[in-house]
């Protein structure tokens, strides 16, 4: 229903050396503000330009030190953000950032846009969803719901969550123009780790927004591992 479409999304791939690795990522630029879609399109900028250098480095860099490079490219478009935002203006985006390579996984996050995972031990039904980043909003009064921190404005220290790869996985990440609006969004996903198709599942999580006529943007990146 919105004019502009203030999200961008992607994942990018690589099974180069043996070895199945990942970017995913969804920036859901600040509604109400300067240049929502400026800012998310930058988001979307770094992490392309990220993936491109690692894809061909001549020597990949270990895991934990892609951690630090992903931390510093957040940071340095936080900075670009700011830099480029007219004086007297507030401008920004959320930020959902996963990394996946060699059964482990690092997750970024700044902002209301989720990632959610869900495993399935082998030889069992898939568990629940699990949200694994929180949201960054304020709980004072008359400034609930408020975002407290973003690319772009103000202080941004991104949240970092880490963890190893035993079983079948499905991640998604998304904008809150999916779970708020997405009728029972958690059970949707729930088959994401043996899912056969995962276009079709997305565009039957696309449908089911639309149908509950979701007034905002929204974006839905679905992985497997």
């Amino acid at each position: 229903m919105r004019p502009e479409n203030q999200d961008r999304a992607g994942c990018f791939f690589s099974t180069a050396e043996g070895a199945a690795c990942a970017l995913a990522y969804v920036a859901d630029g600040m509604g109400g503000h300067y240049g929502g879609a400026q800012a998310s399109a930058a988001a979307a900028k770094f992490c392309a330009q990220w993936w491109d250098a690692w894809l061909h480095a001549p020597q990949r860099p270990a895991f934990l030190q892609c951690v630090d490079q992903l931390r510093t490219m957040l940071l340095r478009c936080h900075e670009a953000i700011r830099r480029d935002t007219p004086q007297g203006q507030i401008c920004g985006t959320t930020i959902v950032l996963l990394f996946v390579s060699g059964g482990e996984y690092a997750l970024f996050s700044a902002g209301d846009s989720r990632c959610y995972k869900v495993t399935r031990p082998f030889g069992l039904l898939p568990g629940q969803p699990e949200q694994l980043t929180h949201d960054d909003l304020s709980t004072l009064p008359g400034q609930q719901g408020r975002l407290t921190q973003a690319l772009g404005p103000g202080v941004c220290v991104p949240n970092l969550y880490t963890g190893q790869l035993r079983q079948k996985t499905g991640f998604a990440l998304c904008s809150d123009g999916v779970y708020k609006f997405c009728p029972n969004f958690q059970a949707l996903i729930q088959p994401l780790p043996t899912a056969k198709d995962l276009k079709s599942l997305a565009e039957h999580i696309a449908a089911q927004t639309e149908a509950a006529g979701a007034p905002d943007n929204y974006s839905l990146v679905l992985l497997q591992v």
